[in-house]
């Protein structure tokens, strides 16, 4: 960081990628870099142009963020412009589809655009939206409205992409003011998104916040094909998360408990007294049995139920039942309230900073439908705690301290950042060491669980001395 007052702002980038329902979806990713200044940032957005199995949408993103890891300070646009060319390169040397995409690289309060084929760059203000970097796509050059019955279709007829013969991309400058962002977008977002909510939605909204809103609102979990986006802001603008749970917020965490006590997520009936969803009341739930209607799988979240509660959409609503109970860590709140035909939760009722580390906030693990389906459903009944989607959840139990506690002291922050951990243990995994502000939740589970297998959910990282375990935590909830 630089040492005068005089220094202009830093910036800082987040990402988020949210597969669709389809099996057969062409494959979106999304990554970067957050440089510290005067070393610039970047974030890249990348969508196949065939199926899942075809890797140019992963090349592309991986070969942009290492170009900047490496540290770039001058010749931004043309250090971005080189790595999308070198990207190509590979691409075209392995005899692969191809992709769409489209990445920004910011350093004090400039940034650099890269875009071609289908994705955008697009520049939000508080109440206007521009377009940076449009699609090459048949339906841009013919000026086709979104409006037109062929519109979704001639997006996909594209005159260049990543990989085609013509290495040509459309590249820019723009400026990223106080309350300005730059996002770039595959179309299964950009598409959907409406003029009405392209502007920031308040000044206290956090970066990660405002592309989970964004994601949220074009439903883009629900269509067939998935979508990327990725956005830069200055720091000034890119808000803080919540630190404390105000008093006052009680009574929205008591109207949810009373939503989901009584009966509201249920397939019938009602119940009498609630409890808040963080906190137990003296007095227990009463359940009230009904008869089963025509949908026999009616439970706390019967499929009937969560597609009532989206009954707005067109897409069907993803069919959670293979996927509960949800495991999950609460940490700071009672567990009594949730239903354990729903949650399998880890209760750690008196979490310490001093030894842990969290934001208030839930934590999905990212692409795994059932844990991003009900964090949305908890965060639209009490919307001050941010979904925080995790790309790997670590649970360290007690057989895994040798191994695993020198390993996350040596992560770097970089890929830290996305690494959700629970500790399960009687003997300590980090004593407090100040490395595990490295990772945005760091926090203790269950005790009693310290003699299962550890193991990890979501995206391998380098190096982890723990093999995947489908029985570990998928969601972690912090009041």
């Amino acid at each position: 960081m630089n040492n005068g007052s005089t220094a202009q702002p830093s910036c800082t980038g987040a990402w988020k990628v949210q597969p669709g329902r389809s099996r057969l979806q062409r494959r979106i990713c999304a990554d970067g870099y957050v440089g510290e200044y005067p070393y610039a940032g970047v974030v890249v957005v990348a969508e196949g142009l065939e199926p899942d199995e075809d890797p140019s949408a992963e090349i592309a993103v991986n070969t942009v963020r290492d170009v900047f890891a490496e540290g770039v300070a001058y010749g931004i646009e043309e250090a971005l412009a080189d790595a999308f060319r070198e990207a190509a390169d590979i691409i075209r040397r392995d005899g692969l589809a191809g992709c769409s995409a489209a990445a920004v690289a910011y350093c004090g309060t400039h940034a650099w655009f890269v875009s071609t084929g289908a994705c955008r760059v697009v520049k939000i203000e508080p109440e206007s939206a521009a377009v940076l970097a449009a699609d090459d796509s048949e339906a841009a050059s013919s000026g086709m409205g979104r409006d037109h019955p062929e519109y979704s279709r001639k997006v996909r007829e594209l005159s260049r992409w990543l990989g085609s013969d013509r290495n040509v991309f459309e590249t820019g400058h723009s400026r990223i003011g106080p309350d300005s962002l730059i996002l770039a977008a595959t179309p299964g977002v950009w598409m959907h998104m409406k003029d009405g909510g392209l502007a920031r939605r308040g000044a206290g909204k956090n970066l990660e916040g405002w592309l989970n809103g964004t994601i949220r609102e074009t439903r883009t979990a629900y269509r067939r094909q998935g979508g990327a986006a990725a956005a830069a802001c200055c720091n000034a603008c890119a808000g803080e998360r919540v630190s404390v749970l105000p008093f006052v917020g009680v009574t929205a965490m008591i109207i949810l408990g009373i939503l989901l006590a009584t009966g509201v997520f249920d397939s019938g009936g009602s119940s009498g007294e609630a409890h808040s969803i963080f906190n137990a009341g003296d007095t227990p739930v009463r359940e009230v049995v009904m008869p089963l209607e025509t949908d026999s799988s009616s439970r706390f979240w019967s499929y009937s139920r969560l597609s009532e509660l989206a009954a707005d959409s067109a897409e069907a609503q993803p069919d959670l039942s293979a996927s509960l109970p949800l495991a999950g860590v609460l940490a700071g709140g009672e567990t009594a309230s949730f239903s354990p035909d729903t949650f399998a939760l880890a209760g750690n009722p008196n979490p310490d900073m001093r030894w842990e580390n969290y934001q208030p906030g839930i934590y999905p693990l990212a692409g795994d439908t059932a844990a991003v389906f009900l964090a949305e459903i908890l965060w639209e009944k009490y919307p001050e705690l941010p979904v925080i989607p995790l790309s790997t959840i670590i649970t360290v139990r007690e057989a895994d301290v040798a191994s695993v506690s020198p390993w996350l002291r040596d992560l770097e922050p970089g890929s830290a950042a996305g690494v959700g951990v629970v500790v399960e243990t009687g003997s300590s995994v980090a004593g407090g060491a100040s490395w595990i502000r490295n990772y945005p939740v760091f926090v203790n589970g269950n005790r009693s669980n310290q003699s299962l297998a550890g193991g990890f959910l979501g995206d391998s990282v380098p190096g982890l001395p723990l093999g995947g375990n489908d029985s570990c935590y998928r969601i972690l909830i912090i009041p």
